[in-house]
């Protein structure tokens, strides 16, 4: 920039010939190209920065639903009431979860609720109907038929198994 400056302050001085008029616009435009230019590409790089930005702002904030999510395992969780909880569409909250997670809120909270249930079938003695209680299932009959649904056999089954296998 500094040498295009320095070439039409010269041309302006001199005024050599009838051109100077046409030869300083000349560098004008190039003066003007070649700052088009930079801001072309400071706009791609300030997209790429916002866009990092915000998927780091939503990875932040689906962290947030997982992080409460965790905490009140046992609570009653709806999609209604991580929407009042977050402030945010029930159908957004559900766009960022399948961007970052891969899956939809609530199918990751029976996913972690079934785990979690799973590691207390197979490592406790607490009643079955307990533990559906404990992971957020208050309907025992439901607990069971989800639990058979993602594991492939019954809570009770599941812990014979484990027993069996288990020293």
């Amino acid at each position: 920039i500094q040498a295009i400056v320095n070439k039409m302050h010269r041309v302006l001085q001199e005024q050599v010939d009838g051109f100077w008029p046409c030869r300083s616009r000349s560098y004008c435009i190039q003066l003007l190209f070649l700052l088009q230019s930079f801001m072309s590409e400071f706009q791609l790089e300030m997209d790429m920065i916002n866009q990092e930005i915000k998927e780091k702002t939503k990875a932040e904030f689906v962290h947030e639903i997982i992080q409460y999510m965790n905490e009140h395992i046992g609570d009653k969780i709806s999609i209604g009431i991580l929407e009042q909880k977050f402030a945010i569409n029930r159908n957004k909250i559900n766009q960022l979860f399948v961007e970052v997670t891969g899956e939809t809120v609530i199918a990751y909270l029976i996913r972690i609720r079934i785990k979690l249930a799973s590691h207390l079938l197979k490592n406790t003695e607490v009643p079955i109907y307990e533990v559906g209680l404990r992971v957020g299932f208050t309907d025992s009959s439901y607990f069971t038929k989800t639990f058979k649904k993602v594991i492939g056999k019954s809570p009770k089954d599941y812990r014979e198994d484990s027993l069996i296998v288990s020293p």
